[in-house]
């Protein structure tokens, strides 16, 4: 298993043998921004969750007696602003004032009364008790935080690896400090319940041996040997050993995790097929089927259809009229004989 993103692994908190459970973590890359961005939409939604009970709750008492003590102080402010404009404007009438002081005893006058006018509204309003546009957009506040929290828990989540089901661990490929990307394999592990045994297949073995073909397993411990079938062959080949991996699922038994043990494939033929070097296949110009070229005694050629049956790099399975396991074909220069008009089928 690995990461489903590159980075420095932080932590490798299994080791092999252990028996982890689903959705146990195995290991962690380096904390990035994600988890800053988690934490934070967490914060967001307290707090938003927090604002939505208020809206949905109105005013406390507390919240509505504060209100009305501002409006009362308003009031003040305003007959005090009335008493001084009505001062003012008697003395601008007989001269002593200025029309300046008289006009900010006005303007003063006029803030008083706005800022009266705006207590009693948000009196009004804490009375009335919550409003649907208050809480309509307090819930949509929550609802976009629990969608930023889930957007942030996704990023997090490719910086860990968590066993995708109960199981063995049966290796630790890699340690903290490593770097990694998505294609290198961090840990591995297996079910449990349906133990299983790769085993490496040479390309020539691929050719004959397929899924469903039955196979017998010998533990070391020298104990009953237990039945088994190919469940999968993985068409990839190893690039350094040329084998290809092939699993076999056992039929009762008890196995043990990380043991070595001996696997015969008795692997089903394919009728008369044979394998040969994929060079000695060609296609016939005329029907699009494959042929063989089979040199004869005489110093000619004859040209054999054959059906393919499977094919692994440089190597084909076959079935053809007329040829048989032993007999020669040529594998160089097969199309310089197509070419030439080698057509005997004698």
């Amino acid at each position: 298993m690995s990461f489903p993103t590159n980075g420095q692994i932080a932590e490798i908190s299994v080791k092999v043998g252990d028996s982890v459970h689903a959705g146990e973590l195995l290991a962690s890359l380096q904390h990035g921004v994600s988890y800053s961005e988690v934490r934070q939409a967490q914060a967001d939604i307290v707090g938003s969750q927090a604002a939505l009970a208020r809206a949905r709750v109105g005013a406390r008492r507390q919240e509505v007696a504060g209100a009305e003590a501002a409006v009362r102080a308003a009031a003040s402010q305003l007959s005090a602003a009335r008493a001084e404009l009505t001062r003012q404007q008697a003395l601008f009438k007989v001269g002593i004032s200025s029309a300046r002081e008289f006009q900010q005893a006005q303007a003063t006058f006029a803030s008083a009364q706005a800022d009266l006018d705006a207590k009693r509204q948000q009196v009004s309003l804490l009375q009335a008790g919550p409003r649907v546009q208050d809480v309509n957009v307090a819930l949509s506040a929550v609802e976009q935080a629990q969608a930023a929290l889930g957007s942030a828990q996704a990023r997090a989540a490719l910086e860990r690896i968590v066993a995708p089901f109960d199981g063995v661990i049966t290796a630790r490929l890699k340690n903290p400090g490593e770097i990694v990307d998505s294609a290198t394999p961090v840990v591995a592990m297996v079910n449990a319940r349906t133990p299983s045994i790769d085993v490496r297949l040479t390309e020539d073995q691929a050719l004959v041996v397929k899924p469903g073909d039955r196979a017998r397993i010998q533990l070391n411990d020298g104990g009953r040997g237990v039945p088994g079938v190919v469940a999968v062959i993985n068409a990839a080949v190893d690039p350094e050993t040329r084998t290809l991996t092939a699993r076999i699922s056992p039929h009762g038994g008890r196995l043990t995790i990380g043991a070595v043990a001996k696997v015969t494939i008795l692997s089903q033929p394919h009728s008369d097929a044979l394998v040969v070097p994929a060079s000695a296949i060609v296609k016939d110009p005329d029907t699009g089927g494959a042929l063989i070229f089979e040199p004869l005694k005489s110093g000619d050629y004859r040209r054999i259809p054959v059906t393919i049956e499977m094919e692994i790099k440089d190597s084909a399975a076959i079935k053809g009229v007329g040829i048989k396991a032993g007999d020669r074909v040529v594998t160089q220069g097969a199309y310089e004989l197509l070419s030439n008009g080698q057509t005997s089928s004698e």
